[in-house]
């Protein structure tokens, strides 16, 4: 939380023991980039102003802030560029909460345009892990309204924006007795296992069940 001031990441760690390893680079009179690994445990996570914090009993991976704007001091411009970065991030809570092996981009130009990427190669808990990341509010309001509920392995995810309006998407996950409810266009359904493969133009669905049913 000491780098709030000059970092605009969007968690806030209020609270945990453990030890961190920083480094912190400088160029020009201005911050350029903080690369840090974390062991964390008994933390207390922000990761979103309108959800109760988040409490983790360990967390543990890389963490990397880079300056993206090369032309104007941090704290004197009302946008700036920036990206954040984290590897081999391993996180969990004794209600469910449980992220393995995470790794994950998020870069904003001066120009307000957006890139995501996130990738695990398994999860559970899906509703209840995703929706407290700090994700695009565009994919949050999908997984809040369809509520996927099962398991995900192999997952990936890419999103491109321009102002937070959405240019280009891709999804790739395998699932296992997954259900979801109807969302839009995309019908709802229970007990479905199998690979999914998406993008703004179109879709794969290839479905390896028993017992399944679609709304």
């Amino acid at each position: 939380a000491a780098y709030k001031t000059w970092v605009d990441y969007p968690i806030n760690l209020s609270a945990g023991t453990g030890s961190t390893d920083v480094t912190i680079n400088f160029s020009n009179h201005q911050l350029q980039s903080i690369n840090s690994h974390v062991a964390l445990e008994n933390i207390q996570l922000q990761t979103k102003p309108d959800l109760a914090p988040l409490m983790l009993d360990k967390l543990s991976g890389n963490i990397a802030w880079k300056n993206l704007n090369k032309n104007k001091l941090l704290g004197t411009a009302s946008k700036f560029g920036h990206s954040l970065s984290v590897n081999a991030l391993n996180a969990s809570t004794v209600n469910g909460f449980n992220i393995k092996s995470l790794s994950a981009y998020y870069s904003q130009t001066i120009n307000c345009e957006q890139i995501f990427n996130l990738s695990m190669p398994g999860l559970t808990n899906i509703q209840t892990t995703l929706s407290q990341l700090p994700i695009p509010e565009k994919l949050l309001a999908f997984i809040n309204a369809a509520n996927p509920q099962g398991e995900l392995e192999d997952l990936n995810i890419v999103w491109e924006a321009q102002n937070n309006v959405t240019k280009t998407y891709q999804l790739n996950t395998k699932f296992n007795r997954l259900n979801l409810n109807a969302y839009e266009n995309i019908p709802g359904f229970n007990n479905l296992s199998g690979e999914l493969s998406a993008n703004q133009k179109s879709g794969s669905l290839r479905l390896d069940t028993h017992q399944a049913n679609l709304e």
